[in-house]
């Protein structure tokens, strides 16, 4: 005999109850708010241990899980709770600031019923919500099984077409420039990432070389990406580069989207370049195998704060000079998100290789940018990129 208190099942609720699981007080709050305001109830647990006692003590019509909790995980969570009769069909949506294949198959392996990445577009999320609670009364437990695993497949479909759709998005790498050589590398850190580059024909008859860095991963971050990207191909038909991020911050704050560009414009010149930072590390002007002088970011990212203006430096430039740009990606796994210096020694690209050409030069800048993750055998949480321009006479 025991004394366990059997769970009240949902239907005894009058609303429709939400189990929010999140280590972090403000998604617990936010998520909170938006579901009470489509009218459910909410039920709130800050790890796996908590939600497991409340699952004990009532039956919820749907879970909203964290992927990444201290303690207990969401996935170890949920492999537990499929195991209790009690709660073992309750839809679970899982919810993580990570869109890499591997993660998304081990939520759905540990049994969840859809997949949501950071930041959450609320809209979406009600959605699914309402989605999920209406599959489970309207299908069988088999049918269930079914979909969600179509689901799955149709997401990874999903994320390998927006890769192929990004991946065309980069102009053609290495190219020549009048005056310039020109070398980009981009590694994303999962299928679809926030980082892209450019270079543009700018409103002087010079090229403009932009970067962008979209906070957040994933397919979202990925369509902010090509958003700026094309909106900065507008504006520099006809603007200077501060004017043209100027007008970027206030178009991105008026979307009101939640996400935010960190973005770099390079003017390059014959005799000078004119540069713009907003929000990635300190550009590098580099001479004779040195570090000459750095630009660093100049105002908030554009996307974050309403009415910003930036401010444009200008270096004189000679044949042989480089200019490069990383993402944080290659600078914050490393613990120097502002160490220029470190972060180009580590990867090995400080000094120029004599009678090297622009296809040797961008094999070298990929590969070692790959390799550096693997020298210093670190985790990419990140998208990394380099951008490398050299300076040269005719």
């Amino acid at each position: 005999m025991t004394n366990e208190r059997t769970p009240t099942p949902p239907e005894a609720a009058v609303k429709e109850t939400i189990l929010v699981v999140d280590d972090a007080v403000a998604n617990r709050k936010m998520l909170k708010a938006v579901l009470e305001q489509a009218g459910f109830e909410v039920l709130l647990a800050n790890d796996g241990s908590q939600a497991l006692t409340e699952l004990a003590k009532r039956i919820p019509t749907l879970v909203l899980l964290d992927f990444m909790m201290p303690t207990m995980d969401g996935p170890t969570m949920l492999r537990i709770m499929r195991k209790k009769q009690a709660v073992k069909d309750v839809p679970v949506i899982m919810l993580t600031a990570s869109d890499l294949p591997k993660h998304i198959e081990d939520a759905f392996n540990a049994g969840a019923d859809d997949y949501i990445t950071k930041p959450v577009d609320t809209r979406i999320l009600v959605a699914r919500v309402r989605s999920l609670i209406r599959a489970r009364s309207d299908r069988a437990k088999a049918q269930a099984a079914q979909s969600a695993e179509a689901q799955r497949d149709a997401l990874q479909s999903e994320l390998e077409d927006a890769r192929k759709t990004q991946r065309s998005q980069l102009p053609r790498m290495p190219q020549e420039r009048p005056g310039w050589r020109i070398s980009g590398v981009l590694i994303p850190s999962g299928e679809v990432g926030g980082d892209l580059f450019d270079v543009i024909d700018g409103p002087y008859g010079y090229p403009v070389a932009a970067i962008i860095d979209v906070s957040g991963h994933g397919v979202s971050a990925g369509m902010v990406a090509s958003s700026v990207k094309s909106s900065l191909r507008l504006l520099l038909r006809d603007h200077a580069i501060d004017d043209a991020m100027t007008q970027l911050n206030a178009h991105l704050c008026d979307e009101q989207s939640g996400l935010y560009a960190c973005a770099a414009l390079v003017v390059l010149g014959r005799a000078e370049v004119a540069i713009v930072n907003a929000g990635l590390p300190p550009i590098a002007i580099v001479r004779n195998d040195a570090i000459v002088a750095k630009v660093d970011a100049c105002g908030v990212p554009p996307g974050l704060l309403p009415g910003q203006s930036y401010v444009v430096e200008r270096f004189p430039i000679s044949s042989g000079d480089r200019i490069m740009v990383v993402s944080d990606g290659l600078t914050e796994p490393f613990g120097l998100a502002d160490e220029i210096e470190k972060s180009l020694e580590r990867l090995r690209v400080l000094e120029a290789v004599a009678g090297e050409s622009i296809e040797q030069l961008d094999a070298r800048l990929t590969e070692r940018v790959r390799q550096v993750f693997v020298d210093t055998d670190t985790k990419q949480p990140d998208d990394a990129t380099l951008l490398y321009m050299e300076r040269r006479d005719g």
